[in-house]
C-alpha cells in the first residue's frame, strides 16, 4: 500500500479526483443550460421567433438576440425614437372596393395559387378538393 489515504478513498468510492473534478462541471453545466433555458423570458423568446420572418425586427434587434435586457433596451430606444403616435396611427386607405375585370379569360385549364398562412384543416382540403 504506498498511496495512503487517498488511494484508499478513491479506491473505495471508485471514482478518481479527476472524475469527481468533472462529475461536478458537467453538473455545475447542465444546472446553468437549465436555469437559462426556464428562467428566459417569454416575450424575448416571442420576440426571437418574430425576428426570423421580419427583417425590420432583426435590423432593431441586432446582436442581443439571447440577452433580454439588451432586447428590451433597444426595443425601448425604438420606440422613444418613432414616438408613440408612430405606433398607434390608424390605418390609412380608401375602404372603396376597386374593380377588377378579365379579358379573354378561358376557365378551363386554369390555375389557381393558393398561399395559406399555415397547415391546410381538414376543412380546408375538403373546401378546396371539392372545387371543380
Amino acid at each position: 500500500a504506498a498511496g495512503g489515504r487517498g488511494d484508499g478513498a478513491s479506491a473505495a468510492s471508485g471514482t478518481s479526483a479527476r472524475d469527481r473534478r468533472l462529475a461536478r462541471v458537467r453538473e455545475e453545466r447542465r444546472r446553468r443550460e437549465y436555469d437559462r433555458e426556464h428562467t428566459y423570458p417569454g416575450w424575448a423568446r416571442v420576440l426571437e421567433n418574430a425576428c426570423r420572418d421580419d427583417e425590420e425586427m432583426r435590423a432593431i434587434l441586432g446582436d442581443s438576440i439571447g440577452n433580454p435586457e439588451l432586447m428590451k433596451q433597444r426595443i425601448q430606444e425604438r420606440v422613444r425614437a418613432k414616438g408613440r403616435e408612430g405606433f398607434n396611427r390608424p390605418k390609412t386607405g380608401s375602404v372603396a372596393a376597386f374593380k377588377v375585370s378579365f379579358r379573354d379569360f378561358n376557365p378551363l385549364n386554369a390555375f389557381i395559387w393558393f398561399e395559406l398562412f399555415g397547415e391546410p384543416t381538414d376543412r380546408d382540403v375538403d373546401l378546396l378538393g371539392g372545387v371543380k
